[in-house]
């Protein structure tokens, strides 16, 4: 029943990265407003980045998981996740910027990351010989 559960809640993740992904692809200016960003009339190429990155990679790794259903897969996606995660928590502290946002994030980042890697940790196990 639990591992039922965790896989409900990566597939869930996991489909919720998709939307995000494609978000960024489809609509980055949309995109750019949920994540706090603002346009600059001297980098016009800032849509093209939110394209690349919050649509481009996240669909690529995300969509990968979803149509391979190889847990690797999966663990790479959550990779993705929790490596922003803690991008982000180095960026507070490097930078000093302790906002609300910055919190949400975190949380947000974190259990889409831990959702998405939950049913797959013991094939992390394995491969790490544990």
């Amino acid at each position: 029943m639990i591992s039922e559960i965790l896989q409900y809640a990566s597939m869930i993740a996991a489909l919720f990265s998709l939307g995000l992904a494609l978000l960024g692809l489809f609509s980055p200016a949309r995109a750019m407003k949920l994540v706090g960003l603002v346009p600059h009339p001297n980098a016009p190429y800032a849509v093209s980045e939110v394209r690349a990155t919050y649509g481009g990679v996240f669909f690529g790794v995300t969509a990968f998981a979803l149509a391979s259903g190889e847990p690797i897969a999966y663990l790479a996606l959550a990779s993705c996740w929790l490596c922003a995660m803690l991008a982000r928590i180095g960026s507070m502290i490097a930078d000093n910027i302790w906002v609300r946002h910055n919190w949400v994030s975190i949380m947000v980042e974190g259990g889409i990351g831990l959702a998405i890697a939950g049913p797959h940790i013991g094939v992390a196990q394995r491969l790490a010989g544990l």
